[in-house]
């Protein structure tokens, strides 16, 4: 699991600079990408696993299934 810290470093920028870049780059918070990533592969899992929801939810970062469904 990659912290913002460590892509900012492997980046060579400073943190506020990285998150910066990121906003300009994708518009949107590198918080919002990382919910839309796991909200689109949970979606991708459902659709083509029979494997359960909470299954899904954890593998795809969420605390639990609930968490997963408020997206």
């Amino acid at each position: 699991k990659l912290s913002v810290a460590e892509l900012a470093q492997r980046s060579a920028m400073s943190k506020s600079t990285y998150l910066r870049t990121f906003q300009a780059l994708f518009r949107c918070s590198a918080g919002e990408y990382l919910i839309r990533y796991r909200v689109a592969k949970a979606k991708e899992l459902l659709l083509g696993t029979d494997d359960a929801i909470t299954d899904i939810a954890l593998r795809c970062g969420f605390y639990d299934s609930s968490h997963l469904v408020r997206f």
